[in-house]
């Protein structure tokens, strides 16, 4: 599906979109398979393979010029952990500490490749769509290991995708010279606002009497 839709790109452009989605689409499903049903693999193996499709899905957006095949990347590379993960059969206190490191990494590094593809395109619903499933896996992950993890841990990695997503809402303006339209301001803004909620949630029990500061800062 992949080499077809490169064999076309040029002749048949949305054909060629269509298919190179496809190959995509199958790839995830794929490895989906090698890991949940046939245990050809491992979970290490298994989502570095996703992460490895997501990168290609990002190059494969920018040579064909589409946002779908960017948005289908993004969106594969959030769901599969999570799909992996329900069918990982390792039980006990170790194996659940180690996946309390596993997810914020993975995290971080998926949003990395949004952020160098946002600074090169400046596709909104991508970049849309990264935040907020950032933002989910961050939630699903804190609710699961926040007995586990420390305070420190969980704001420093909320604060990494904050940062990263400044960058991302922020550079292709700064590297392009183009100027920010109000959908550009509304991202930049929901992206501080869902920060800023999120940590007060988070610190509020311990650090109540410094959240004035806190406020300060972030504006």
């Amino acid at each position: 599906f992949l080499g077809a839709g490169e064999y076309w790109r040029k002749q048949y452009p949305a054909y060629a979109q269509a298919l190179a989605g496809g190959g995509v689409a199958l790839l995830y499903l794929s490895i989906f398979a090698a890991y949940a049903i046939f245990e050809l693999i491992g979970l290490y193996p298994g989502a570095g393979l996703l992460l490895l499709i997501s990168a290609a899905s990002a190059g494969l957006a920018i040579r064909h010029e589409s946002v779908s095949l960017a948005i289908m990347g993004i969106a594969g590379a959030f769901v599969a952990p999570f799909i992996l993960s329900e069918f990982t059969q390792t039980p006990g206190d170790v194996a659940r500490a180690g996946r309390s490191i596993q997810l914020p990494t993975y995290i971080i590094v998926v949003d990395l490749g949004v952020l160098a593809l946002s600074t090169l395109r400046g596709w909104r619903w991508f970049t849309l769509l990264g935040l907020l499933g950032s933002l989910a896996a961050y939630g699903s992950w804190y609710d699961a290991y926040r007995e586990t993890v420390s305070l420190l841990a969980s704001e420093v990695t909320l604060t990494v995708i904050f940062l990263i997503f400044v960058g991302a809402t922020t550079l292709f303006h700064l590297v392009w010279r183009r100027a920010p339209l109000y959908y550009d301001h509304s991202l930049m803004a929901f992206n501080a606002a869902a920060y800023f909620g999120i940590s007060v949630g988070i610190l509020w029990d311990d650090f109540r009497l410094w959240m004035g500061g806190f406020t300060l800062l972030m504006a």
